[in-house]
């Protein structure tokens, strides 16, 4: 089994300031996720200009698991170049527990800008493809709509950029409305995020996915969402 520890596992909640920038991430046997980042990830952090080679990990590349309140986190510059079961980004956004009152919230104010990015690979599987996923984190995510994520500029021949699962054992999180979905914004314009999933939905059913780590079991079908590609001008 691969090792889920991966490169950058910690482990800790405090707000930190994250910055990984122009490195190069070789093949890494046995690896399933390579950053793991389980700490609130604060204003100011960047993940930018490196190179992910295929099989660098198993699975995700970065995995935001907590973001801080009125954080901005830039992903840029980087190329991915993904295996048949890689993901570069997942976004998990557990709940962030008050220092003061030792309440636990949904992140307020957070901006995640996936910019300028190079995204390819071997798209076994072209309905869990994406520069990025939403994930809850078990039942410790609580609300995703305080998050803004600006993707632009990606070099890509993948017409799916990003989707949304949940699995049993996650918080269900797709009410009537959309109300907990995060913001995103595609080269500028904002995408009706809880439509894309619904129409995604009746669409089509999709292959089993690789297992998660927070989840035991997974369905036969779950909510992508899918970015049709530009047309060249």
């Amino acid at each position: 089994m691969a090792n889920k520890m991966g490169f950058m596992p910690n482990r800790w909640n405090k707000p930190t300031k994250i910055v990984f920038d122009n490195n190069y991430f070789g093949e890494n046997p046995g690896i399933y996720n390579l950053m793991e980042l389980n700490c609130a990830v604060s204003d100011g952090s960047s993940i930018s200009g490196n190179t992910f080679v295929r099989g660098a990990a198993s699975h995700n590349f970065i995995n935001l698991y907590q973001l801080d309140d009125n954080a901005t986190i830039n992903i840029d510059n980087n190329s991915f170049d993904c295996g048949p079961d890689t993901n570069p980004i997942r976004i998990a956004a557990k709940d962030v527990v008050d220092p003061d009152t030792g309440e636990a919230h949904a992140p307020r104010n957070v901006v995640v800008n996936i910019r300028n990015n190079t995204y390819t690979g071997q798209i076994d599987y072209p309905d869990w493809a994406g520069i990025l996923f939403f994930q809850p984190y078990g039942k410790a995510t609580s609300d995703f709509s305080g998050i803004t994520v600006n993707i632009s500029g990606t070099n890509t021949d993948i017409s799916q950029l990003l989707y949304y699962y949940a699995g049993a054992n996650d918080a269900q999180l797709l009410d009537e409305n959309g109300t907990k979905m995060p913001h995103v914004l595609i080269n500028g314009e904002e995408v009706n995020f809880r439509s894309y999933v619904e129409a995604s939905t009746l669409a089509r059913e999709l292959p089993t996915p690789p297992a998660e780590e927070e989840s035991s079991t997974q369905p036969a079908s779950v909510n992508p969402l899918v970015v049709e590609e530009e047309e060249e001008p």
